[in-house]
């Protein structure tokens, strides 16, 4: 077995696959993949069958609940001299039992084997691992065949299954075999548009589960959608019971029964306050005699700046938080610890602070539903007389009083001893978000130039990018990294002045000049001006065939202010009319107004969501319509 040092892709561009062996394509296999290469242009391979099977079963020895999943996919050749990489997941409590790659005739074919580690920039360390099987085509019309079977050694890490696979099917089935003594939930997310038919079949000793659909299409690889929790079909896996010996026993039946097994994993972390309480007495010693807010600030603040941030997901530890003083030591940890070391240190401090699990944005669902599926991160909250103020140590730069955007609305679920809260995070007015522009220019009717002097300041999540990306770069960079936040892309005519110090209170500030050749042209006595150089949300209609969501990343809030000092020469002879737009998506107002021997021009444009719903694409793109045909217009001036 290989080591994945290379990602697949790379690491097969330079092995030496041999194709599948020569075979006789059958004459109703070549007609199919003719027909469906007509409906798949773009496509290589599909899918004329593809079923997985969950078995579930009692470990004879500890009565664990484990199940042996056998995946068969039968893949049709659309073109000559292709190839496909079938991917097979595994992780601590996921082994790989067998595979086989066969020919229609039953007969192993030649293919390249790599193992190891999913490479994730975003994650330090994970024990999700994948197998790779690399092998080629020949001929339109030939037929391999997948066989696997894996274990999985706790039900309760098997969450969820997609009906979706990266390839188009023929016909996908899913079929989940329960014995009566192990009570499985199976609920049916996404399933609404969708011809998906169940069947259940009931046995003397067990029941048969199975979904169908017919005619499936492959996973969307459309840019910027949200997780596939968000859209694509698929069903969660609730292991709740079990009956042993006449009795039933709870696996993770509620949501107590989730909170007791976080719970039995944070008792086995051992803080040692000793080795702590030094430095929590030194950082609040900063202040002579600090308030609670500010002795939190203090505390919160030296979390985010001096404790790296590193994701780590391996087995247990992917859940367990690391004890509090080793993240002290190391300096770095992943949510779970940095959330702990926090924790401990406001107890030190004298604050009732718990550890708080959470899941961000990307996961659709809530704590009603008893599953390790619901949360992928931990926070840190503190119990106030008149609030609960919820801090993420891995978000750095981020103020007391607010939570990130991919946290809001989402429900957290707090340590309360035996029991435990839950709480729905509020979302934040948008207004936090404000990145607001001011530009004061003048005509250089000599050189045809719109010449100018700006300040941009970026607020909430923008100023924290702002924030994460000077700290990632070489500091001989973050003049580049200014200029492209001001230049809307046209380097060559903004020149970067000054950057305002900025801190988790004030806005970024970034002062500039430019000279604009681009949005101003004069013909016979008339000039015609484009006084904005940004055109926020111009021509971002949605196309009509996309099919996943869309995820702006976070809600956008802009105002900008442009004055246009006129020439003693010119005159107005042409306004654009004002546009309005006010809808669940989007709050517009644009507006030109003369004062004086001036031109102002305003502009406010709220995004009011961060996923954009199939259903809302109509709206959105009349609102898009409006915000074009306005951008399409221009101020016209005329000499005297």
């Amino acid at each position: 077995m290989k080591t994945l040092l290379l990602t697949v892709v790379t690491l097969f561009s330079l092995l030496s696959v041999p194709f599948v062996q020569a075979q006789k394509i059958k004459p109703e296999n070549l007609k199919l993949a003719q027909a469906y290469k007509k409906q798949l242009s773009d496509e290589k391979l599909m899918a004329l069958k593809s079923s997985i099977q969950y078995d579930f079963y009692a470990a004879k020895k500890s009565k664990k609940i484990e199940v042996e999943v056998n995946e068969e996919e039968l893949y049709l050749s659309l073109s000559p001299n292709g190839d496909y990489v079938k991917r097979n997941y595994y992780d601590d409590y996921r082994s790989i039992e067998a595979y086989k790659i066969l020919s229609e005739k039953n007969k192993s074919i030649a293919h390249d084997k790599v193992c190891g580690h999913i490479e994730d920039k975003s994650i330090f360390y994970s024990d999700a691992k994948v197998c790779a099987y690399y092998f080629k085509f020949r001929n339109i019309g030939q037929v391999v065949k997948f066989q696997g079977r894996k274990k999985v050694l706790d039900a309760r890490y098997l969450t969820k299954v997609f009906l979706q696979t990266p390839l188009f099917n023929k016909q996908r089935t899913i079929v989940f075999k329960i014995p009566k003594h192990i009570e499985i939930e199976l609920m049916e997310m996404n399933f609404d548009g969708y011809d998906i038919e169940k069947k259940e079949e009931t046995k003397a000793d067990h029941t048969i589960i199975t979904y169908t659909v017919n005619e499936f299409k492959a996973f969307s690889n459309e840019s910027n959608k949200p997780s596939l929790l968000h859209f694509v079909p698929h069903v969660l896996i609730l292991t709740k019971w079990q009956t042993i010996d006449g009795k039933k026993e709870s696996i993770l039946s509620n949501t107590q029964e989730l909170y007791n097994w976080y719970i039995d994993l944070k008792s086995g972390v051992t803080n040692d306050p000793k080795k702590i309480e030094p430095v929590v007495k030194e950082i609040l010693h900063k202040i002579k005699t600090p308030t609670d807010k500010e002795k939190i600030e203090l505390l919160f603040y030296w979390v985010q700046d001096n404790i790296k941030y590193i994701a780590f997901e391996d087995g247990i530890a992917g859940f367990k938080p690391e004890d509090a003083h080793t993240v002290l030591y190391n300096r770095y940890g992943d949510c779970k610890g940095m959330s702990n070391l926090l924790k401990e240190m406001l107890s030190i401090a004298g604050f009732d602070a718990r550890l708080t699990w959470v899941g961000t944005r990307r996961i659709p669902y809530d704590y009603s539903i008893p599953s390790l599926a619901v949360d992928n991160h931990m926070v840190c909250s503190i119990m106030l007389a008149d609030t609960t103020l919820v801090l993420d140590a891995t978000e750095p730069f981020q103020h007391i009083d607010y939570v990130g955007e991919r946290l809001q609305g989402q429900q957290v679920l707090i340590e309360d001893g035996a029991s435990y809260l839950i709480k729905k995070l509020a979302i934040e007015n948008i207004d936090i978000n404000l990145i607001e522009e001011q530009v004061d220019f003048e005509i250089d009717t000599e050189n045809k130039l719109l010449v100018g002097k700006g300040i941009k300041k970026l607020n909430g999540e923008s100023k924290k990018k702002l924030k994460m990306f000077t700290d990632a770069i070489a500091k001989e960079k973050n003049k580049q990294l200014m200029e492209y936040v001001i230049n809307n892309g046209d380097s060559k005519n903004y020149e970067l002045v000054k950057v305002v110090d900025f801190d988790r209170k004030r806005p970024a500030e970034i002062e500039y000049t430019c000279q604009l050749d681009h949005q101003i042209q004069q013909f016979n006595d008339k000039w015609y001006v484009d006084l904005d150089a940004s055109k926020q949300l111009y021509q971002t209609e949605v196309e009509e065939d996309r099919i996943a969501p869309i995820d702006f990343d976070d809600r956008m809030y802009i105002t900008e202010q442009i004055n246009l000092t006129l020439p003693k020469n010119l005159q107005v002879e042409y306004l654009p009319a004002p546009l309005n737009i006010k809808n669940d998506l989007i709050d517009a107002q644009i507006a030109f107004k003369i004062e004086g021997n001036k031109v102002k021009y305003h502009k406010s444009i709220k995004v009011l969501t961060s996923i954009l719903k199939n259903k809302q694409f109509e709206s959105w793109n009349a609102a898009i319509n409006q915000l074009n045909k306005f951008y399409g217009d221009q101020l016209i001036l005329k000499n005297k």
